[in-house]
């Protein structure tokens, strides 16, 4: 059992920001602003779940010889804090914008400052950076709109595997969501409806990948990724786990491995104990598992 921290979380404000940015970000809105964004195709974002793969995918891309891994990077908060939609500023909270709010910065200077600051933390120049911040997922339709030649990655993983695997490990800050089987639970749904309406609205902007499928055939998603962001195949993307780089996420000695199936269907195992968090996620268990069904996976009883 994991040891709670002495943080706060509120659910019914988490609840309220995934519904305004439903509300507020979509086509519509967006389309009012008559504003462009900063065209640079540097920008790589892997996003989605904590847990869901995003730190493999790192190591995968980042193996390439034209692409820096950045890791877990905050600046797209500070970018967006204040930024207007239609008329309304969206205010994501306590944390420290890169704009001063009367200023009210363009799209297009909100994209600038990002690749900028994105471009000093490589040790040299690349053709793509990637920030893996998974929580960038709140992010995707006002990601698209400052940075409209971004590439953006979203990662998935069976539902149930991910929430264990988030309930079991003390991450070093935040993810409050992730102490509780049925706030877990909630909070995946939320998360689950907000990717369902980025496609919706802005469909064709997100490349999507499940972690099975990397599992299952590894050279073919990484080959797909790297077309992907534009790039020629380099064959050290299938050498990941020997590129020496560090990585500060919970999965960094996993990895440093050439791919297993021993994450995969490890759930199956603790079902029994999983009551408020299956009853939670409902039929997104079974929508996500008829996506994977034709793979041959692990069984695990």
């Amino acid at each position: 059992m994991k040891k709670r921290r002495q943080e706060s979380y509120n659910e019914q404000t988490s609840a309220r920001m995934f519904a305004l940015m439903k509300q507020l970000v979509n086509r519509e809105t967006l389309a009012k602003t008559e504003q462009k964004g900063y065209e640079d195709e540097t920008p790589v974002f892997i996003l989605g779940m904590p847990r869901s793969g995003t730190s493999l995918m790192e190591q995968i891309l980042s193996s390439h010889p034209d692409i820096y891994g950045a890791g877990e990077l905050k600046y797209m908060s500070a970018a967006l804090e204040n930024i207007e939609i239609a008329g309304r500023r969206i205010r994501l909270g306590d944390i420290e914008g890169a704009f001063a709010y009367d200023l009210n910065a363009s799209y297009a200077q909100r994209g600038k400052w990002y690749v900028d600051t994105l471009k000093r933390l490589a040790p040299k120049p690349y053709k793509r950076i990637v920030d893996k911040m998974p929580g960038n997922f709140n992010f995707v339709g006002l990601i698209h709109a400052i940075l409209p030649k971004a590439r953006i990655i979203h990662s998935r993983r069976h539902p149930v595997e991910t929430c264990l695997s988030c309930y079991r490990i003390l991450f070093s800050e935040g993810q409050i969501w992730s102490y509780h089987l049925a706030e877990l639970g909630r909070y995946y749904r939320r998360y689950w409806d907000l990717m369902q309406h980025w496609r919706t609205e802005f469909p064709g902007v997100m490349y999507e990948v499940r972690y099975e499928d990397i599992v299952a055939d590894v050279e073919g998603q990484a080959r797909r990724l790297i077309a992907y962001l534009g790039l020629e195949w380099n064959d050290s993307c299938l050498e990941f786990y020997n590129t020496d780089r560090p990585v500060k996420t919970a999965s960094a000695s996993q990895v440093k491995k050439p791919i297993y199936t021993s994450s995969v269907n490890r759930w199956r195992k603790y079902e029994k104990y999983l009551t408020p968090l299956l009853e939670e996620l409902g039929d997104i268990v079974d929508q996500y598992e008829a996506e994977i069904a034709h793979l041959s996976l692990p069984s695990k009883t």
